[in-house]
């Protein structure tokens, strides 16, 4: 219950006489009228600008490590070689189906005029600003307080950073999935302030550029507008004419919605249309058993995620809870703005449940449902769950602000904003502890007792790439070691396989699976990695798959010399100059 306050009209200032307020704070509540002249006044026509400018600062503090990051290395490289076919011709990875193909049209023509660094800065730069002008109306729309939404902003990073589930991050790198949680958080801007007619075609935009980042957004939103209509409909006379009207204004921006996702529903379709059965049943397996279950499947997730996780989802209960139970003198406030929120979560949740059900059922041997999971069931929460806790706790901390007759409540608004803002701080300097790309940070050997070998180490991986690139043939096909993913980044030549670039269609997944048993699964068998084959069967392996170089450790290398019984290779090396030692060798595969 709010009691009596102060006489200023603002949006939480709300008597006990009135429960959806006057007029004027009903339209500041909902954002659909002139702004109070409170606290909560956002007057200016530049006030949006400048909060969506100090969001994407944020982002940038946040996010704004060296590129590449882990997935640019991926899908940058992925959409330079879509416009320029002679860039590492012939790549497993890079010629295999184009799953994110309308973000490759869009934004790859860019890499035939920058480097793919600049293109990632470019990228970073376009999202981080149309994520923070998105994140900026959503939060006005809940909390029309001045700044609020920095604060909600930062608040969402650390949760969302701190407590995930299934490693889903939302701020970061260049690619589809950020242009697609924009138009996900636009729409969600839309849904709170009840203009349904807005959200559905957003959501297809969404699925245009990342299918399963809007179609789970979509059904989510579908359970929230089911959920809203059962709501508002139990108070109207006849339920169905009720039913029927809404559906009459819905029908037209969901056949848009529809339209748009198609751009990002038809290439997946297409790519595996011509597969046969086994090798879809394989691609799965591999997929989900293998390379990506750290994402898809409930059992592979650590015990601390799990743990964190739930805690996240019950603190979110039992907000949801008080918040229903303090506002229900102002259905306006809950009803109608942060209620929507909340069922859009809670749909997100429940399709995390329907993941938790398949990985159970996955794990007894159903390979029908092992298959399923491919669709990342747990991504959807990993946002859903930290906005919404986000948006409803700046919520109170604006109402309790507000409260001019209670100094308890605005002190503790003051310490929890103050501690967002600290942890914030320390998350900030976390991530930027060392000025590595995080892409090489998460695949390059690691030394966690000598941080300045891990730093030699990184450069001399660049070296080798950059000699790579101005002293090989730009067609030429190179082993590399499984510990990297950013050859094609730096040498911008060929690779037979890497761990990093999995495929997206059925019939190229199997080729990179075969692929990883003959050329990786040596190097973590062995100390000796390739070279634990005679150099016949090395030159066989290399004609297999017609690579020319040959790029590995160096220790790997002073190891094999020095065996009696492998001796030297027979392959010359042609990088570093003998007697320099270098981190990593090159070898030209052919023998005398």
């Amino acid at each position: 219950m709010f009691p009596a306050v102060s006489k200023t009209p603002t949006a939480f200032k709300i008597s006990r006489g009135d429960a959806a307020g006057t007029g004027r704070e009903r339209g500041a509540i909902l954002g659909s009228s002139g702004p109070s002249r409170g606290a909560f006044n956002t007057s200016g026509d530049y006030q949006w600008l400048l909060e969506t400018a100090l969001i994407s600062v944020c982002f940038f503090l946040y996010a704004g490590q060296p590129a590449p990051d882990v997935n640019e290395s991926h899908y940058l490289t992925k959409a330079k070689h879509f416009w320029d076919a002679t860039y590492c011709p012939g790549d497993l990875f890079l010629g295999s189906a184009f799953s994110h193909w309308l973000f490759y049209v869009c934004f790859g023509w860019l890499t035939k005029f920058m480097s793919l660094t600049a293109f990632a800065w470019t990228g970073r730069i376009l999202t981080w600003t149309l994520m923070a002008f998105a994140w900026q109306r959503l939060s006005q729309a809940i909390v029309p307080l001045k700044f609020m939404s920095v604060l909600s902003a930062l608040f969402f990073l650390l949760l969302n950073d701190k407590f995930h589930l299934a490693g889903e991050w939302v701020v970061g790198g260049f690619e589809a999935k950020g242009i697609a949680y924009f138009f996900v958080i636009y729409a969600l801007s839309f849904l709170v302030r009840g203009n349904w007619k807005y959200v559905w075609p957003l959501l297809g935009a969404a699925s245009a550029f990342h299918v399963l980042v809007g179609g789970w957004a979509v059904l989510a939103c579908m359970f929230a507008s089911i959920v809203v209509q059962v709501r508002r409909s139990s108070t109207e006379s006849t339920r169905l004419d009720y039913w029927k009207s809404q559906a009459g204004h819905w029908w037209l921006p969901l056949m848009i919605g529809g339209v748009l996702a198609l751009p990002g529903i038809l290439p997946p379709l297409i790519a595996d249309a011509g597969a046969s059965a086994e090798a879809k049943q394989l691609a799965a397996e591999v997929y989900v058993g293998q390379r990506i279950s750290h994402h898809l499947n409930f059992a592979a997730f650590p015990t601390w995620h799990v743990a964190r996780f739930g805690t996240l989802v019950l603190f979110w209960g039992l907000l949801y809870l008080w918040l229903k139970n303090r506002l229900m003198l102002n259905p306006v406030i809950f009803h109608r703005k942060l209620e929507p929120l909340q069922d859009f979560a809670t749909g997100a949740l429940l399709i995390s449940f329907c993941g938790l059900l398949l990985s159970g059922l996955a794990d007894t041997g159903s390979t029908f449902c092992a298959g399923l999971l491919k669709f990342y069931w747990f991504r959807l929460a990993d946002f859903a769950v930290p906005a919404t806790i986000s948006l409803a706790s700046c919520f109170v901390i604006a109402f309790w602000l507000e409260r001019e007759n209670d100094i308890f409540r605005r002190i503790s608004s003051v310490i929890f904003t103050v501690c967002i803002f600290l942890a914030a701080g320390l998350l900030f300097l976390e991530r930027h502890q060392t000025q590595i790309p995080f892409a090489d940070v998460r695949s390059l050997p690691q030394y966690p007792e000598n941080d300045q070998r891990f730093r030699e180490s990184w450069k001399n991986w660049v070296k080798v790439c950059q000699w790579v690139e101005s002293s090989t043939p730009a067609d030429a096909v190179f082993l590399t070691p499984y510990q990297q993913q950013t050859f094609k980044w730096y040498a911008l030549r060929t690779e037979v396989v890497s761990w990093k670039d999995i495929p997206q269609d059925a019939e190229s997944i199997v080729q990179w699976h075969q692929r990883l048993k003959e050329i990786q699964d040596p190097q973590q068998r062995s100390t000796l990695g390739l070279l634990m084959y005679t150099d016949d069967r090395l030159a066989a392996l290399a004609e297999k798959f017609e690579a020319d170089f040959l790029v590995l450790p160096q220790a790997v290398y002073d190891l094999a010399c020095n065996d009696p019984e492998i001796g030297k290779p027979r392959f010359p090396c042609v990088y570093p100059e003998e007697g320099e030692r270098a981190t990593w060798v090159v070898l030209k595969l052919q023998l005398p």
